[in-house]
């Protein structure tokens, strides 16, 4: 059920803004707001509020691993085989945990860092299509092929998609020629066009890269992935304007722990202004996911929202950010994370995260359990540590 709600004092583009959200919906935005009685009202006392992120490239999956592998590599491909030939013995206690929980921690992981929105690259299991139960929106349908090695359907895949569903594809993931060619063997198969997501583009270029604005085609960028397997990033200043561009974490075997870090990161290698990095998770990367009613803050659109202390803009705001300073992640209207002084919004449970108390969707602790039995307090998830889990539930053994 969906609780009407009213949140006021908050900070929207560095102007007071109340907003009312009905069934889920931004119903009115205006400087100020009275409450019609009915509503739940939450006063966020000058906190800014920005529209919930979107993270453009995920492996919810494989979320709980650290980084592995022995780089740099040439390419994405001599990474998978060195994994394939020698998989480190520290991740194997992973293989133990059931695939839906994976893909649950994977969600919640996303919503730790104001992710409202994420592409999920993989299937998502038939339950959470059903249930609607992860903390996040994943974006369904989608379409997703791993490589034009891994996959031999990828025109197929791309035919269904087209005009209906975004497709993502891993490619030009290296550094070595082949990866160069690769944007062209793509456009062979029919499979570059308008709603496509090249994924990472590290060895695109002058001519992949014009190639990729003629077919309508968008680049989802992961700096910091790219930056470990391969020590170099996509030239994504040098690309056409008209390309649309969204930014992805990729999973902890490669890349940011949280999205707030990887926008730090790409901040950091100087190719484009924050201003752009905030389109980058919001507006740019609805475009690039087909979702334009997302990544912003207007009457009509579905409330995904996060606030967070101001530090003078929204941009700003956004590269200052850290996880235990989150005071409210709102998905579709509904509260999925907040600080404990609204924690009577939403069917929420106490945790730790990043050493704060917050109040989180009801179903963590029981994963984090669950995850206990199978995996050492020791395992080096560093996604896990930013919930200090060791402290937050039951003592091993118990």
């Amino acid at each position: 059920m969906f609780r009407d709600l009213l949140i006021r004092g908050a900070v929207v583009d560095g102007q007071p803004a109340a907003l009312r959200i009905t069934r889920g919906v931004i119903a009115e935005i205006a400087p100020d707001l009275a409450s019609r009685g009915r509503e739940g009202v939450i006063d966020l006392e000058g906190l800014a509020l920005l529209p919930g992120l979107i993270n453009a490239h995920d492996h919810l999956n494989l979320d709980l691993l650290p980084p592995l592998g022995t780089p740099p590599y040439p390419s994405a491909y001599a990474w998978h085989d060195d994994l394939e030939r020698n998989y480190p013995e520290v991740a194997i206690p992973h293989r133990a945990v059931a695939e839906a929980d994976r893909v649950r921690w994977g969600a919640y992981r996303n919503l730790f860092s104001g992710v409202t929105t994420v592409a999920h690259h993989g299937p998502v299991p038939w339950r959470f299509w059903a249930e609607g139960t992860l903390p996040t929106r994943v974006r369904l349908p989608m379409a997703w092929a791993e490589s034009l090695r891994v996959g031999p359907d990828v025109a197929a895949r791309a035919r269904h998609a087209r005009g209906r569903m975004p497709f993502a594809i891993h490619l030009a993931e290296g550094v070595d020629g082949g990866a160069a060619a690769e944007i062209d063997r793509l456009d062979a198969a029919g499979a570059l066009h308008e709603g496509t997501m090249v994924v990472h583009g590290v060895g695109l270029d002058a001519d992949g890269r014009r190639l990729l604005a003629e077919r309508r085609a968008s680049l989802v960028w992961c700096p910091r992935s790219n930056h470990f397997l391969l020590g170099r990033t996509a030239a994504v200043e040098t690309l056409p304007p008209e390309v649309a561009v969204a930014l992805g974490t990729d999973s902890t075997m490669t890349g940011s722990v949280t999205l707030f870090d990887e926008v730090r990161f790409a901040a950091g290698l100087g190719k484009v202004r924050p201003e752009r990095l905030l389109a980058m998770v919001t507006s740019e990367a609805a475009r690039v996911l087909m979702r334009p009613d997302l990544g912003k803050i207007a009457v009509g659109t579905p409330a995904d929202l996060i606030a967070l202390p101001d530090a003078g803009g929204a941009a700003p705001t956004l590269l200052a950010a850290r996880p235990g300073a989150l005071a409210l992640v709102m998905v579709g209207g509904r509260v999925r994370l907040a600080a404990p002084r609204f924690g009577w919004a939403g069917d929420l449970e106490a945790a730790t995260l990043d050493g704060a108390r917050i109040r989180v969707q009801r179903g963590l602790g029981a994963l984090i359990d669950r995850l206990r039995d199978l995996l050492t307090v020791e395992f080096p998830s560093p996604a896990l540590t930013l919930l200090s889990w060791a402290g937050n539930h039951r003592s091993p053994g118990v």
